[in-house]
């Protein structure tokens, strides 16, 4: 490429997140991960194939297998402080507390709860989905 095209395509990059998720292990019960990375690049395309060639070098890292599963969101926010890195839209007819159980709350995540002792946990988590459902509240 020549100069011009260079600088064309810096002016045409975006920054790209792309979640894919890994299996660890070949016996159940499986752990999943999914995991966020994130690239610049001049399209989804680009930018996922960025993400899939660093998720196969991740897979060989330890006993975990790359799905093949990728999603990819572009980021409008400039990277920094409080930057929107990923975002995923889903329509549902579950209320709030059903929805955050089906989803994100299942009760098999390996995540602990935010003011806890965080022992192993990577995650930490703020939910009051439980005391919605007992209370039969939807906010």
């Amino acid at each position: 490429m020549n100069d011009a095209q260079d600088a064309d395509e810096a002016v045409n990059q975006g920054w790209f997140s792309v979640r894919c998720v890994f299996q660890y292990g070949s016996d159940a019960p499986f752990v999943y991960e999914e995991r966020i990375t994130v690239w610049r690049a001049v399209s989804f395309d680009a930018a996922v194939a960025l993400a899939e060639a660093e998720a196969a070098e991740y897979a060989n890292e330890v006993d975990r297998s790359y799905l093949g599963f990728a999603q990819a969101y572009r980021m409008f926010d400039e990277l920094g402080h409080g930057a929107e890195v990923y975002s995923l839209m889903r329509d549902s007819e579950l209320p709030p507390y059903a929805y955050l159980a089906a989803f994100f709350d299942t009760g098999e995540e390996r995540q602990g709860t935010l003011g806890e002792p965080a022992a192993d946990q990577q995650v930490q988590r703020r939910s009051t989905a439980s005391n919605h459902e007992e209370q039969g509240t939807t906010s």
